[in-house]
């Protein structure tokens, strides 16, 4: 039959092995086939486990399928998978379900355990997600359970082959080995999750003590691409309506003050000005230079970009990998703060080096002000020679769209009003919707304007940019991305792949652009306020894993030392203010009860002044020495309730250091029935005898163990005592 201990192990190898493949499958990087395939194999494992049966292949069978593995290792990495990351994957499972079905000794487990560990690595290597920390948690609290047990495991094998004799003395060893199922779970379970939290508190503070001499390791690491489709020189019409299905986080946005001060805000990414009829295209190149920077090493966007301030506000962004090269800000950014590259281009796009496997970090500071609409109406229609070229110029359009213009703007004197007015026409007269019929390629503009009338975003900010352009008013379409979903524990905006939206900016003299958004505004779609609050925690668990572990680099350890140093004298300061506030307090006390006049016994009105004083004095101390009285009272009573055989064996001590001291001494090598047996004096060593017998029944037996049977026998150990 086998032991305690070593079903724990069994277990605890068992959950091993569950989390270090399912680590692995949580990357997204292991096929369907693979994981049914394990699971399959998994479940029936446990289950002939659990009904105490067993199908293993012989020896000659497992040498056989390992070598036509091998095989089919080289033919899954040069044509079925056409990777060695993911043959080598396919690898570890195959072995791994094997030794399921493989006679197992000691060291086979141990293989296993090892495959679980490459797992871990395999999975660590792909990802640097949150989750990963807690899978490693609970994978470390494993290791230790599981090689605790086993130690545990293989002395109990070791004690019943090397010490037969002591088996013999009635006191029941395999019951010792065996100590109850919860205590012997309990403990090992206790001792692991302790070992474990020591170790990643240990692991941890050399982390962030450990200078650091670059950016951070991990975020060099492989990270899944996103295809961000609308963010390149040439967008073809749909592109942004295709990401509005996506819930995939694009980036998260950290602000300073309140967050209010951001809604309605839209972080702006790629500016396109040339229709092609279905497409649109960014005519103009990137500025070969990159921005200057001053002497704080924040990028300055060149003064005439950009109209003067309005309102600034600052925040940081945390951009995920993606398959494009723009950097997303709120409206017209003025300084830009990062370790990476930054351009910009005449429509005032900014633009980095490509980072499809790494997040990038920067810090903005933008003008999200724009001016009155009375200085806006009086600006005129004088335009840079340039912009008839890039920001006038349309391709033969349906003459219906220029009538329709002039007919929505009738009324309008300035650009300013006939912008607000095709602006206020696009909302209140067609429909929103991601469900389009199919799209005339040569004309999808006029079909939307005269025909379905519904749309997305994109729909409705090319309609505007052309029916303004038909007005001689310059016009671009702006790609970017919505506000996004405020997380108040984070205390970021996180913006996905839905939130991408289209909108468009309009040129007025002496104050540049202005942002316009012709798209009705659409509900959001609802959710439970409790799963809401799950995934605010959640990513902002996320959030810290990303600036605190996966991107800890020299920067930010100086932030985090800085912060510590700064806490620090401020708590020395309010200590040592408190240390002053009650040394003063003491002495102006001392100075009035024992130096005073009525300071001594004997002194007119000594006692008439201390009777409280001594009242609370005494009271105190009372109250401190029954506090503790009460304290070991309710621990022994707790003991005794539900006694542990190391208290006989504490309480049977007494007992020997009384025979001790009436000159019986035990040797070392003598058990307690031997010592007992060899006491000369024979009313004590009848008395003794049944007191070892006693013992030895209660502590080697936790099925004998109990409130009673433990108080008789402390009972029967103190009646021997006073006869002594």
């Amino acid at each position: 039959m086998k032991s305690r201990a070593d079903i724990y192990f069994q277990s605890s190898v068992n959950l091993l092995l569950a989390v270090g493949f399912f680590t692995l499958a949580s990357t997204g990087k292991v096929d369907l086939p693979s994981i049914l395939g394990f699971s399959l194999a998994y479940a029936a494992y446990l289950y002939l486990g659990l009904k105490g049966r067993a199908l293993l292949f012989e020896a000659d069978r497992v040498s056989f399928f390992s070598k036509v593995y091998i095989a089919v290792f080289l033919l899954d990495m040069w044509w079925l998978s056409k990777s060695f990351v993911d043959a080598a994957i396919h690898l570890l499972i195959f072995i791994q379900i094997l030794k399921f079905f493989s006679e197992k000794k000691d060291k086979d487990y141990f293989y296993l355990i090892g495959i679980a560990f490459m797992e871990l690595l395999a999975a660590a290597a792909m990802t640097i997600n949150a989750s990963f920390f807690v899978a490693f948690l609970v994978f470390l609290t494993l290791v230790i359970s599981t090689l605790t047990s086993f130690e545990i495991k293989r002395s109990q094998q070791s004690l019943s082959t090397s010490a037969p004799q002591q088996l013999k003395e009635g006191s029941n060893h395999s019951g010792a080995a065996n100590m109850g199922t919860r205590r012997l779970y309990g403990a090992l379970a206790a001792a692991s999750a302790t070992l474990s939290i020591g170790i990643v508190a240990t692991a941890v503070f050399f982390f962030f003590a450990l200078p650091r001499v670059g950016a951070g390791f991990f975020s060099r690491l492989n990270a899944p691409v996103q295809s961000l489709t609308g963010f390149s020189t040439s967008v073809q019409f749909g592109a942004v309506g295709s990401l509005k299905r996506n819930m995939t986080i694009v980036m998260r946005v950290q602000v300073e003050g309140d967050p209010r001060q951001f809604e309605g805000v839209k972080w702006r990414g790629i500016a396109l000005n040339g229709f092609m009829g279905n497409s649109w295209r960014r005519t103009f190149q990137i500025d070969s230079g990159r921005l200057p920077r001053d002497a704080g090493g924040n990028y300055q966007v060149l003064p005439e970009q950009i109209p003067p301030p309005h309102r600034l506000v600052r925040y940081r962004v945390l951009l995920e990998p993606i398959s494009s090269e723009v950097m997303f800000a709120a409206a017209r950014a003025r300084a830009i703060q990062t370790q990476a590259q930054v351009r910009v281009d005449k429509g005032d796009s900014f633009t980095t080096t490509y980072h499809p496997y790494s997040r990038i970090r920067y810090d903005v500071v933008s003008d999200i002000g724009s001016p009155p609409a009375s200085t806006l109406r009086n600006t005129g229609t004088e335009y840079p020679p340039e912009f008839v070229q890039d920001y006038l110029d349309l391709p033969a359009v349906d003459t219906r769209i220029s009538e329709l213009a002039m007919k929505i703007t009738r009324a309008d004197t300035n650009s300013y009003d006939r912008a607000r007015s095709v602006e206020r026409y696009l909302r209140e007269n067609f429909g929103y919707t991601l469900d389009l019929p199919a799209v005339q390629e040569q004309d999808p503009i006029a079909q939307f304007l005269f025909e379905t009338r519904r749309g997305h975003c994109e729909y409705f900010a090319t309609s505007m940019a052309i029916l303004l352009r038909t007005l001689g008013i310059p016009s671009r379409v702006i790609n970017g991305f919505q506000t996004g979903e405020y997380n108040a524990v984070g205390k970021d905006f996180i913006v996905r792949q839905a939130d991408a939206h289209s909108w468009v900016e309009v040129f007025f003299p002496g104050y540049g652009w202005v942002a316009f958004d012709p798209t009705p505004a659409v509900a959001p779609p609802k959710q439970s306020a409790a799963w809401i609050t799950l995934n605010h925690y959640l990513d902002a668990l996320e959030l810290f894993w990303i600036n605190w572990i996966v991107g800890y680099d020299a920067f930010r350890q100086v932030t985090l030392f800085q912060g510590l140093q700064r806490r620090t004298l401020l708590f020395k300061n309010g200590m040592e203010q408190s240390w002053s506030a009650w040394t003063t307090a003491a002495t102006n006390y001392l100075q009035k009860t024992f130096f005073s006049a009525q300071s001594f016994p004997g002194q007119p009105g000594f006692w008439a002044h201390r009777e409280q004083e001594f009242l609370w004095g005494g009271g105190g101390l009372l109250a401190l020495l029954g506090s503790w009285g009460l304290w070991r009272l309710v621990c022994r009573r707790r003991l005794v309730r539900s006694p542990h055989p190391h208290l006989v064996t504490e309480t049977f001590s007494q007992w020997l250091r009384t025979l001790a001291r009436h000159g019986f001494h035990r040797r070392p090598c003598q058990t307690p029935l031997e010592f007992s047996q060899s006491i000369n004096d024979a009313q004590i060593r009848a008395a003794a005898i049944e007191i070892a017998t006693l013992y030895n029944a209660l502590r080697y037996d936790p099925s004998r163990l109990n409130a009673q049977t433990y108080l008789s026998f402390r009972t029967r150990l103190h009646f021997e005592i006073s006869n002594l």
